[in-house]
């Protein structure tokens, strides 16, 4: 899920958009929200360091068009994948309020949005976002000046669980650079951009 603009007149691997003025994302129900988004280009690839659970692991993913407000990628295997950034299982067949998720963009230090996710079997969950400031960051692919979102997803019919996850957004490239995060089953992930190649 997400969506393409550009301005004219813009367990898992986190990977984690630019503004143009007056831009709005209707979602199926018709509701509206601000839709500055802007991921990094179609063909973009990515290498990725990930450790889950403390295992490590590579990844490399090629950037696909976004499909409504959901970032798309191939993994180098051919499959492939979609998230939304800080949201930890956004990703899959779940289904968020994609209005809502919308009003966090452009990104604004202390800019929070809230909204419902419902997975496959029809259980939801409450997700919380957070841009909680800007930090500039190294990674083996470069310097990055970043915006700090923090994530948090509670589920509020079936089992008991929570998670959170701490990301880094770079509208230059337009991707997430760096995650972090864990979840109530004492489950932790990393994950770290160590190369970009822009198509």
């Amino acid at each position: 899920m997400t969506l393409w603009l550009r301005c004219s007149a813009a367990v898992m691997t986190l990977v984690v958009l630019s503004a143009c003025a007056d831009s709005r994302f209707v979602d199926r129900t018709g509701r509206q929200g601000p839709a500055q988004l802007v991921y990094a280009p179609p063909g973009t690839k990515l290498t990725l360091i990930n450790a889950s659970n403390g295992t490590p692991s590579e990844t490399r993913i090629t950037v696909n068009a976004p499909t409504d407000l959901r970032g798309s990628f191939t993994r180098e295997d051919g499959t492939t994948g979609g998230f939304y950034p800080a949201c930890w299982g956004c990703s899959g067949e779940n289904v968020i309020e994609e209005a809502e998720y919308a009003n966090l963009w452009p990104l604004e230090i202390g800019k929070n949005v809230a909204f419902l996710r419902t997975a496959p079997d029809g259980k939801k969950a409450r997700v919380v976002i957070r841009v909680s400031g800007t930090e500039s960051i190294e990674t083996k692919a470069g310097s990055f000046d970043t915006y700090i979102l923090d994530g948090r997803i509670e589920h509020i019919t079936g089992a008991r669980y929570s998670a959170q996850v701490r990301a880094w957004w770079a509208q230059d490239p337009g991707w997430i650079v760096k995650a972090e995060g864990g979840d109530s089953q004492g489950n932790t992930l990393a994950s770290e951009v160590s190369a970009i190649s822009l198509p």
